[in-house]
């Protein structure tokens, strides 16, 4: 909380210091890092000279310093999204010892499709998004399997088909934990499947409207 308050705090003065932050970086200290990080993230585009920087903490061991310089990558503009590739490939590997419950592929997929992708595919590797896209479908966690969904509406009929089997069994078979999330992952597939008229999306609507007969707008 206190490295939150001193980040907002930096974002406000008008004659905030990017080489001081990037400088803070490169810090021994993990504390130090993080809120340089979430300063930076505040700083938005006008930290855009920090990326370099930025993309040598993803190297970083601590995964927790790696998800705070994705999401600080991602409140920058568009210089940014030179990032991306090495991000959509962090998040196909399996789970870790040290994570195994993927928490890392969890936060940084939350960043590329919320707020990376969310607008526009331009310049994306196809198959590496199609790639990632997969993998975090079998993330054990309902909000990260759904997250996905927000590029589904930038994606025409033969950009989405590699990806229909893996929307289709997001609709049919919900992530182990995260129950309360389930649905919108569920809803935003079966609106896939019913756009394209996927035949087997007929009986996935008709399963879902009786499984969960108020939620159904499809």
């Amino acid at each position: 909380m206190i490295r939150e308050r001193a980040a907002i705090a930096i974002a406000r003065r008008k004659d905030a210091s990017v080489d001081a932050l990037v400088k803070l970086l490169e810090s021994k200290d993990l504390h130090t890092r993080l809120g340089a990080c979430r300063a930076i993230a505040l700083l938005k585009g006008k930290a855009s000279p920090a990326v370099p920087a930025l993309r040598a903490a993803l190297q970083d061991k601590d995964y927790w310093l790696r998800i705070s310089a994705t999401e600080a990558l991602a409140a920058i503009d568009r210089t940014a999204m030179a990032a991306l590739p090495g991000l959509l490939e962090k998040i196909t590997g399996s789970p870790t010892p040290e994570d195994p419950r993927g928490m890392e592929q969890r936060f940084i997929s939350s960043v590329i499709f919320g707020q990376m992708l969310k607008n526009s595919l331009d310049g994306v590797d196809r198959e590496l998004l199609y790639q990632a896209g997969r993998v975090s479908r079998k993330n054990d966690e309902s909000r990260a399997c759904g997250v996905i969904s927000s590029v589904y509406r930038v994606l025409f009929y033969q950009q989405i088909e590699p990806l229909l089997p893996s929307i289709y069994q997001a609709v049919v078979e919900s992530a182990p934990s995260g129950e309360m999330f389930a649905d919108g992952v569920r809803i935003e597939g079966l609106q896939v499947l019913t756009r394209h008229r996927i035949e087997e999306g007929i009986q996935a609507c008709v399963d879902y409207a009786r499984n969960h007969p108020r939620q159904v707008s499809v």
